[in-house]
């Protein structure tokens, strides 16, 4: 069994506390940037649906002026 002398000792216990804080540090520094890109991705996701959604829209209007476009055309020809 090794022994250690008192000062020895207190240096151990002092770096094996600094270990456990920066563990914990990091961990805690882990759990915030995962929150974080989880959040971002979440706000990204929620803005290609929306332009998803923006796009068809326009899609539909530009297909719903078209043909009323050539409606009106066909019905300048029928008089």
């Amino acid at each position: 069994m090794v022994t250690m002398k008192p000062a020895t000792t207190k240096k151990f216990d002092d770096l094996a506390y600094a270990v456990l804080l920066l563990e914990r540090q990091i961990d805690s520094y882990e759990k915030l940037h995962q929150e974080e890109i989880r959040a971002l991705r979440e706000a990204l996701n929620e803005l290609k649906r929306r332009l998803l959604q923006q796009a068809a829209t326009q899609a539909d209007d530009s297909q719903t002026n078209s043909q009323t476009k050539e409606d009106e055309n066909n019905d300048e020809g029928t008089i």
